[in-house]
């Protein structure tokens, strides 16, 4: 059996109620930071670095 694996995407939280992809992330965006408690704070991008990794998808005849 043959299983399609779809693209995950992943996004941020940025002032002024927008999202971005982490993709589009750059060294000095601004971004919106929250704690265990939900506090929020902006922080600045310092460094990015994005790593494509190979996903595998398990089918199992019974289940787990």
């Amino acid at each position: 059996m043959v299983v399609k694996l779809l693209q995950v995407h992943a996004y941020t939280a940025c002032p002024n109620d927008q999202t971005a992809y982490l993709a589009e992330l750059q060294s000095g965006k601004e971004v919106l930071v929250v704690n265990a408690e939900g506090q929020q704070r902006s922080a600045i991008v310092g460094r990015v670095k994005i790593e494509t990794r190979p996903l595998v998808g398990v089918v199992t005849l019974q289940p787990l």
